[in-house]
């Protein structure tokens, strides 16, 4: 997958995705982009244009996209969806799929991977519709591959639905080795109507599972009015994927605005996910620490990291004495990633480090175009140790920004300290 631009009036990004076009897989995918070439679906990602051509020796197939913001296997790699988000997730997913059952189609690629955000809106890749009745090519790789594994059904969407929505709220998927067939505790423990819903689409017999439209009707007589706005407030779950607050952490934080979309940008769908912009309120109030970005803590916990500490309100007049960086640690990126890009890649990662100088949180800030790396990015800033900042003589949190330039030639970090 590579980030292009698509002709028309004025730049506009879209995403490139090319596959070898040999075999009978390969040859059912583009036939999949081809024909959603011709879908127009609020919830499916457009496709600009399809087609084939040469590189070297190879034959390769092309897929043309509107670009997406950011891509929900993102956002749960860092953090599981509340009630309230999934509440909002699965009315989108599932009129998409209608949408394509109903054209003799079906997605067989569904995982949080394919779900993503273009312009405030949820829609499902492209990458994976397949004609209904043909032969399905999982191959029982991994939980999102279903039972029966023979052909392409819609039964097969509910089942990766399932699968979707297990993930959305625990982070993990169903291990039904490991339960000796019976079902396992993950989908026992979740909240209902969620759990309800999983165990109707994941079972095993296709012709027992459950329908979207009982899905639906499930999602809307679930009991629980505080999981979330009401069905069909879509912006209200793009707002809590992209960092916002819930409803219960809204109610002490008036000055938060809304940052950036959800994590969903489609290439090689590292990890990445919403941002939490704070702002600083003004004595005597407790000081909010900034930890912009995808929040790896729960939406919905009302605490800030400084709270969290102990940290009170102080004075705008106390000297302050700033941090430094004690001990580095850089991203281990495989060397033939390295070889991939071309100029430079750059993001930032914005990381709240406690009293003691250690890393607390670390999140996103800006994701920049190639999120593959951004996963390798988090892991070496959370080893990152820091001089804590003092104020009025005593340490205090603090909040850094860490810059990442990835080259041919190596890596390079500019950190800044931005609070206190």
């Amino acid at each position: 997958m590579f980030l292009t631009e698509a002709p028309g009036e004025g730049p506009r990004q879209a995403a490139i995705r090319l596959v070898l076009a040999e075999g009978e897989d390969a040859r059912e995918r583009t036939a999949g982009w081809r024909a959603a070439a011709g879908f127009d679906h609020p919830h499916l990602v457009r496709v600009l244009g399809t087609g084939e051509c040469r590189m070297d020796d190879a034959a390769v197939g092309y897929c043309v996209t509107e670009f997406a913001d950011e891509v929900l296997a993102n956002v749960i790699q860092e953090r599981p969806l509340t009630p309230g988000e999934t509440r909002q997730l699965l009315p989108p997913l599932i009129e998409a799929l209608e949408y394509l059952h109903g054209r003799g189609f079906v997605h067989a690629r569904l995982r949080p991977v394919k779900i993503m955000a273009v312009n405030d809106c949820l829609k499902l890749s492209p990458d994976g519709v397949e004609r209904a009745e043909t032969a399905y090519h999982g191959g029982g790789a991994d939980a999102y591959d279903t039972p029966e594994a023979a052909e392409n059904t819609p039964a097969g969407d509910v089942w990766r639905l399932g699968v979707t929505l297990v993930e959305a709220l625990t982070q993990r998927t169903p291990d039904w080795e490991a339960a000796g067939g019976s079902v396992p505790a993950l989908l026992e423990g979740l909240p209902e109507p969620f759990a309800r819903i999983a165990q109707e689409c994941l079972r095993g017999n296709p012709a027992k599972r459950c329908t979207l439209a009982r899905v639906r009707d499930l999602l809307a007589g679930g009991t629980g009015a505080s999981l979330g706005p009401a069905r069909g407030s879509e912006r209200g779950l793009k707002r809590e994927l992209e960092g916002g607050p819930s409803a219960p952490a809204r109610k002490g934080s008036a000055a938060r605005r809304r940052a950036r979309i959800i994590g969903l940008v489609l290439l090689g769908m590292g990890a990445a996910v919403g941002v939490w912009l704070h702002s600083r309120h003004e004595a005597p109030k407790p000081e909010q620490v900034p930890t912009s970005l995808p929040s790896a803590r729960t939406a919905g916990q009302g605490e800030t990291p400084a709270r969290q500490q102990g940290y009170g309100a102080r004075s705008s007049a106390a000297p302050v004495q700033h941090g430094a960086v004690l001990e580095r640690v850089m991203p281990s990126v495989p060397e033939p990633a390295m070889q991939t890009i071309h100029g430079a890649v750059r993001f930032s990662v914005r990381v709240a480090v406690n009293a003691e100088g250690v890393v607390s949180s670390a999140a996103i800030g800006q994701a920049g175009t190639s999120p593959y790396f951004l996963p390798f990015a988090l892991k070496a800033a959370r080893q990152w140790r820091f001089v804590p900042a003092f104020t009025g003589g005593r340490a205090v949190p603090s909040t850094w920004v860490l810059n990442f330039e990835l080259r041919r030639s190596g890596i390079a970090v500019h950190p800044e300290e931005v609070a206190p």
